[in-house]
């Protein structure tokens, strides 16, 4: 088994307040760092962690996002897919932590002389890549560890 595939299986095994909170963490981290830091996104994470907090089943904003022109960029995807697992989808949660890997990959700079596509160990190097899965680990920690619910949304929600 990858990497992705233990990452995956993690996820999956979370329980689904657990896996909730790592998607919106996820979705949270990516539209922190995008350049526009869209509102709308924030908004409807913003929502989202306030129906996970509360543990109780309600609408959330992921039909609204699905049909933004820009639902394939990763931190639109993410968010869409962290509504999703607020919903109950413990599947659409990995969607959200598997945009938040893309993302980090994506910081892998080529330069133009590199070849198109290098192994992965080699950009599992990149510090900026470095950063952000070890960011991944220690929320996937935290979902796994014994702390109640509002202790991991608090640590979660915070970062």
């Amino acid at each position: 088994m990858d990497g992705t595939e233990v990452t995956r299986g993690r996820v999956l095994s979370l329980e689904p307040i657990q896996s909730t909170a790592l998607a919106l963490a996820c979705a949270q981290a990516l539209v922190r760092a995008s350049a526009d830091r869209d509102t709308e996104l924030n908004e409807a994470i913003s929502h989202g962690w306030d129906i996970a907090e509360a543990q109780r089943s309600a609408p959330t904003e992921s039909d609204r996002i699905a049909r933004r022109p820009d639902i394939d960029e990763d931190a639109v995807a993410a968010t869409f897919y962290a509504l999703r697992a607020v919903d109950g989808s413990a599947e659409d949660a990995w969607w959200a932590v598997s945009r938040f890997v893309d993302a980090a990959f994506e910081q892998a700079e080529y330069p133009n002389t590199a070849p198109q596509f290098r192994p992965l160990v080699e950009d599992s190097a990149v510090p900026d890549v470095r950063l952000r899965m070890h960011q991944l680990e220690a929320w996937l920690r935290a979902a796994e560890s014994s702390m109640t619910v509002s202790e991991l949304i608090e640590q979660l929600e915070r970062k």
